[in-house]
């Protein structure tokens, strides 16, 4: 980044527009308060599971941030951090491929701020803050790494800070470093043995950062006696078996090149944006032979830039390869926000062309401007389709609880001294949530998510101010056995609420 801070430029102009971008996009979840099971659980602060998920950077500010502002779960506020922070990363990105022209600049900042991954992330506002700050730090890993002669180093530090906070971005440094090699073999006429040489430095330091990161962790359960656990495999850190590998890159291309199809982990949802994917996709190969033509590469080069445009898609899902047997989310896949700004990056490689040349340049600009721009609508169109189902979903789950804790405190015999025991899950079958059927991205909570038996107390507290006093699990056991209990008919059949002995009985299900 340079010194001198100035609209007109390129890097400082996509920090404006994106972030303004940013506020349009996503003000519909910055003024509304949306819930999914984590969010709700974390009222009215916190931030999440930290060290026991390896995320010991997380722990550490999130402790720091508790004591000295108190780490409340602010949705405007936390949520306009984040967006400020995905701004500022945009600015560093912009600054890594030395883009110069603006509309370009802008378009990237576009892609980035109303990208799928960022949608899901503000669903889980109370974290927001800490995780822009992990994208930052994966992306200035990336910036000291091409920028500074000495910047090895910091670019270590970056990576095993920001996998420190969340580990899913670390696929976001490996891609972009892929496509920095794509662009500078294609700008340079450098020798296979340079680049490769470049390109296994760029390893190194990507490879150090994670043994730092987990150097780091491991002295850090150590000293607190702490253990990992098994959400998303993370107890199974660094046991890949090489047996494994080749099933695993495999299935890492295929499920790449199939997102068009299959619409991998909410990425796709409409045809539109299928339609997009498959253009953009085909047009990567071929901006790329364009340039690899008129710069007269040799044989060498030309190996090196097939094998980098093979290696791109291990790069961009390298999260499945992190997370062999693990749920892949909508927020843990924001490295395929570089797909779209491979053209846009790659197109400005192309120098001044005339005849044929300059009606092929064109034709591959404009075509791939316009369906990077056809995905920067969608997203942004998708984005608002999640909030208002959230917002929905909500507005469904708050008033059923409330109607519910009316039930209970009308049944008779009730006392505020008794306890309340609740027995089973919730099924009702008269519930119904009409954007159940639309797709949506993984953050959002289904109904059945919100309504759910470890749930029902935290509605009736945040949103009736009601706490009532709860049965322990022993408690709720043995009153299972009871006859009386037994006999009870299920929720929401009338006697499913009654006074039992010392306890408030909500039987759900048997």
């Amino acid at each position: 980044m340079q010194k001198k801070f100035d609209w007109k430029k390129p890097e400082h102009f996509s920090i404006l527009v994106s972030f303004l971008a940013g506020l349009a996009v996503h003000m519909f979840g910055l003024v509304n308060t949306m819930h999914n099971p984590d969010d709700i659980s974390m009222q009215p602060g916190g931030f999440g599971v930290g060290l026991s998920s390896g995320r010991w950077f997380l722990e550490c500010l999130g402790r720091l941030c508790a004591k000295l502002l108190g780490g409340y779960n602010l949705p405007w506020l936390n949520g306009i951090l984040f967006l400020a922070l995905i701004a500022v990363s945009v600015g560093f990105l912009v600054s890594i491929f030395d883009v110069q022209s603006r509309k370009i600049a802008a378009a990237i900042g576009l892609i980035f701020i109303t990208y799928p991954s960022v949608t899901a992330t503000m669903m889980y506002r109370f974290t927001v803050v800490y995780y822009g700050l992990a994208i930052l730090l994966a992306i200035l890993a990336v910036w000291f790494l091409v920028k500074y002669r000495y910047g090895f180093f910091p670019s270590v530090l970056c990576t095993a800070l920001a996998l420190g906070i969340y580990q899913a971005y670390l696929p976001l440094s490996i891609s972009l470093l892929v496509l920095y090699l794509l662009k500078h073999a294609l700008q340079h006429s450098e020798s296979f043995w340079h680049i490769l040489r470049r390109g296994l430095y760029f390893c190194g330091a990507i490879i150090l950062g994670v043994l730092l990161y987990v150097l780091i962790l491991q002295i850090f359960l150590r000293i607190t006696q702490v253990e990992l656990n098994s959400y998303q495999g993370i107890n199974e850190m660094g046991k890949l078996s090489i047996k494994t590998i080749p099933h695993l890159l495999k299935r890492t291309i295929l499920t790449f090149f199939r997102l068009p199809k299959y619409d991998y982990a909410g990425l796709a949802q409409t045809k539109l944006l299928k339609i997009a994917y498959i253009v953009v996709g085909l047009s990567v190969p071929l901006i790329t032979a364009f340039l690899a033509v008129i710069k007269k590469k040799g044989i060498g080069q030309s190996f090196i830039l097939l094998l980098l445009v093979l290696i791109a898609p291990v790069a961009v899902n390298f999260i499945m390869i992190m997370c062999p047997d693990g749920n892949i989310h909508t927020l843990m896949v924001y490295a395929f926000a570089v797909v779209p700004c491979v053209p846009l990056v790659l197109t400005e490689a192309i120098p001044p062309l005339a005849g044929i040349r300059a009606v092929l340049k064109s034709a591959l600009v404009r075509t791939s401007a316009f369906f990077v721009a056809v995905i920067f609508i969608c997203n942004s169109y998708m984005a608002n389709v999640n909030y208002t189902a959230t917002y929905y979903t909500n507005r469904q789950a708050e008033n059923y609880f409330m109607s519910m804790v009316t039930q209970i405190k009308s049944a008779e015999g009730f006392d505020a001294e008794k306890k309340w025991a609740v027995i089973g899950t919730p099924h009702d079958p008269n519930l119904n949530n009409a954007w159940q059927r639309f797709p949506k991205y993984e953050g959002h909570p289904n109904v059945s998510d919100l309504t759910s038996t470890y749930l029902w107390w935290f509605w009736a507290y945040l949103y009736g101010g009601y706490q009532p006093p709860l049965a322990n699990a022993e408690e709720a056991l043995q009153l299972q056995s009871n006859q009386e209990v037994i006999n009870m008919p299920c929720w929401p059949a009338e006697g499913s609420i009654k006074v039992v002995d010392d306890y408030i009985v909500i039987k759900y299900s048997e």
